[in-house]
């Protein structure tokens, strides 16, 4: 597994990053996400459609979810990975943490 992690930070509350994080449009072109454990979504990134599953939902401190490419039928078509996002407190505003874990293949068994 390759980790990538990015931080920001941002002069609002930890609860106004979250809303700006379920925001459509926020990561790519086109984002919906149903931000509860098990939820799906879908993002457009650079012309391209990855659907996603929710792993881990908590308002105001952390988002995980799974995202991949797949082909027509909806099956997964190249290596997925994993996105965590952590909103931490700070004097002045939140720091956005995100850390995407790229995985193998077929991500959608290792989230199930």
């Amino acid at each position: 597994m390759s980790d990538v992690t990015r931080d920001i930070t941002l002069p609002v509350e930890p609860d106004e990053a979250w809303e700006a994080l379920l925001e459509p449009g926020w990561l790519g072109e086109e984002a919906q996400l149903d931000p509860r454990e098990g939820g799906l979504g879908h993002f457009v990134v650079d012309g391209e459609r990855r659907d996603a599953v929710v792993e881990e939902a908590v308002p105001g401190e952390r988002l995980v979810f799974w995202w991949w490419t797949a082909d027509e039928r909806g099956v997964p078509d190249t290596a997925g990975s994993r996105v965590a996002f952590e909103l931490d407190p700070i004097p002045g505003g939140t720091r956005v943490t995100v850390r995407e874990s790229l995985t193998g293949p077929v991500c959608v068994a290792a989230a199930a």
